[in-house]
């Protein structure tokens, strides 16, 4: 607590200030680290899933705090799907295949009953 000169006490807080985190897309554009995009993507993935919001709310805290723990300036949007993927893959097979099918841009059926192959 601070006394201000005009009598009143103030309380300050300190917080570690980290860095801007930058997302490098796949086509080489750097942005800015949004959650609320991983949040969205993981909200369509698990849309109608059994207990879709705190899912999507604990995949989506759980992947923040693994590319913040990488300790880096620049996260590539490939690690972060993986992150995504892997943390789909333990808790909700149907999101999985749907982000999956998103995110590594999959357009033949074959190719999505391979995905399914791999759940069991």
């Amino acid at each position: 607590r601070r006394l201000c000169m005009c009598g009143n006490r103030f309380t300050t807080y300190e917080k570690v200030d980290k860095p801007q985190l930058n997302v490098v897309k796949r086509n080489g554009q750097v942005i800015p680290f949004d959650s609320d995009r991983i949040y969205n993507s993981l909200k369509i993935a698990l849309n109608g899933c059994s207990d879709q919001l705190k899912k999507t709310e604990e995949i989506s805290a759980e992947v923040l705090d693994k590319v913040q723990n990488l300790g880096k300036d620049s996260v590539p949007t490939k690690q972060i799907g993986d992150f995504i993927l892997k943390a789909l893959k333990q808790k909700d097979k149907i999101g999985y295949v749907r982000f999956y099918g998103v995110f590594k841009k999959v357009a033949d059926p074959k190719e999505y009953k391979k995905i399914i192959d791999t759940l069991h």
